[in-house]
């Protein structure tokens, strides 16, 4: 019993080694849209207003296609060191697993906030039938 309480107090005496900062290099950010689309200009606008207050650049990366499911396909095979993130549009969750078979799934992400909604609605003439 002392032979362990000495290792223990010994263990508190020993410095614990510090983190790495984060983030240490820049953050891809991953849209599923071309350049340009809104999806494209709400990620350009959040990574310049996000960069400065971690110290390190976001850089967009556009993988247009499949209504965002490729890029869905390379970020849930990449690293999960937090220095890939996606702008995903809730298609690649909700509608895109019910009708077809994916490579991923929910589990390969980590949701971390909620950006921007779109609106949807549905509209017709005011004398339609």
């Amino acid at each position: 019993m002392v032979v362990s309480v000495a290792l223990l107090m010994g263990m508190g005496l020993r410095e614990a080694s510090p983190a790495p900062p984060y983030p240490a290099k820049e953050v891809t950010y991953v849209v599923g849209y071309a350049p340009g689309s809104s999806t494209d200009r709400i990620a350009r606008a959040l990574a310049e207003a996000a960069s400065p207050h971690l110290g390190k650049p976001i850089m967009v990366k556009n993988i247009p296609g499949a209504t965002s499911t490729i890029a869905a396909v390379e970020v849930a095979k990449a690293k999960p060191d937090g220095y890939t993130a996606f702008s995903m549009p809730s298609i690649n969750l909700t509608i895109h697993p019910h009708i077809q078979n994916l490579p991923y799934k929910f589990d390969d992400f980590e949701v971390l906030s909620l950006v921007w909604t779109n609106p949807y609605v549905w509209a017709v003439k005011p004398d339609s039938p």
